[in-house]
């Protein structure tokens, strides 16, 4: 399957996604991002959801699960990323522009089986992120990597890092 289009879902309203699983039999860079988030939105939350190698199209420039060119609150709570990456070129999540749009990671875990395979967790020029009790396994450096003009990071409680990941602001 080759969509036109580089999302499944295209979100143009506050909404909340919950218990879903998102997955791919095998890795194929030929799909697109589960997700497009249009406008300001306010906030959309994603719960206690799975994705399992979703790699969307081989693109630096799009995220592989969501992409969003809003000032959106993307809060991903309790969610599961397994293999959802080729390279560190590209990230889970993309904020398109410079806009004040923010994210918060709670309880999520990023895992791959092989870590030269692991890629960055968000793409977002000035911003707040907040990533609170996450655990991170077989990432590679630069995992979490920020260019951040202005806004904050906060790495809240407890972050379990197995193997090797490198944060990073460049």
């Amino acid at each position: 399957m080759s969509p036109s289009r580089n999302y499944y879902i295209k979100i143009n309203s506050n909404v909340d996604i919950f218990d879903n699983v998102f997955g791919n039999t095998e890795i194929d860079n030929n799909r697109p991002a589960p997700f497009w988030i249009n406008g300001a939105l306010g906030e959309i939350s994603i719960k206690r959801c799975q994705f399992t190698r979703v790699v969307s199209l081989r693109k630096e420039s799009e995220g592989n699960i969501v992409n969003s060119d809003s000032t959106t609150k993307i809060i991903f709570e309790d969610c599961q990323f397994n293999n959802c990456g080729l390279d560190s070129s590209k990230s889970l999540v993309h904020f398109k522009g410079t806009g004040p749009g923010s994210a918060r990671f709670t309880g999520c875990s990023f895992y791959y089986d092989d870590a030269t395979k692991s890629c960055q967790v968000i793409h977002i020029q000035s911003s707040d992120v907040i990533f609170d009790s996450c655990i991170f396994t077989r990432c590679e450096e630069d995992t979490i990597k920020f260019s951040i003009a202005a806004g904050s990071l906060k790495i809240m409680h407890q972050i379990k890092l197995i193997q090797r990941v490198q944060v990073s602001s460049k």
